[in-house]
C-alpha cells in the first residue's frame, strides 16, 4: 500500500459507524470515522500509532469493504463546501467520535451539540469535548480527534 494513497468510506462504512454490525476493534472502529478521503495513508497510519491501532488497521477496513482507495484523479481533496455542509460534517465527527468513545455518558455532551447552530458554536465545545475523550480514551487518542475536529472546523 502506497503512502500516498487516499482512502474513503464506501457506503457500508458509513452504515458501519451507524450500527457497530462487523464488531470492530475500537482503535479500528476510530481509524474508520477518521478517514476521510483527504488524509493520504502515510498520515493516516502516523495517527493511527498515535492512537495504538493495530497497523494492518487498512487491511482490514479494506478487507471487509469499508474503505476503498481513491484512484488518482479522485485523491484530489474535495472542495471545502458550503457552511452549511462544513457544519454538517464537522458535527457528525464530533457526534460520531463523542457517542463511539464515550457511549450512554455521551448523552449530555449531545444535547450540547444538538443547540449548535454555527462552526463556531461547534469550536466552543472542543474544550468539553477532548476533556471528556481523554477521560475515556487517553490523552493520545483525545489529541488526534480534537486535531482532526480543528481541522472539520476551520
Amino acid at each position: 500500500m502506497e503512502p500516498n494513497s487516499v482512502y474513503q468510506k464506501t457506503r457500508k462504512g458509513d452504515d458501519e459507524i451507524k450500527t457497530r454490525a462487523a464488531k470492530l476493534a475500537p482503535k479500528v472502529r476510530t481509524m474508520l470515522i477518521l478517514i476521510d478521503g483527504s488524509k493520504t495513508r502515510a498520515q493516516l497510519d502516523d495517527m493511527a500509532k498515535r492512537l495504538g491501532a493495530p497497523a494492518d488497521y487498512a487491511a482490514v477496513l479494506e478487507g471487509q469493504g469499508l474503505i476503498a482507495r481513491l484512484d488518482n484523479a479522485a485523491a484530489v481533496a474535495a472542495p471545502a463546501g458550503d457552511e452549511l455542509t462544513r457544519f454538517s460534517t464537522a458535527r457528525r465527527f464530533l457526534n460520531d467520535t463523542a457517542v463511539d468513545a464515550l457511549g450512554m455518558r455521551s448523552f449530555f455532551f449531545v444535547l450540547k451539540l444538538e443547540k449548535c447552530g454555527t462552526r463556531s458554536d461547534l469550536a466552543a465545545l472542543l474544550e468539553d469535548y477532548q476533556k471528556a475523550l481523554t477521560k475515556a480514551s487517553g490523552a493520545d487518542e483525545a489529541a488526534a480527534l480534537t486535531a482532526q475536529a480543528r481541522e472539520l472546523l476551520a
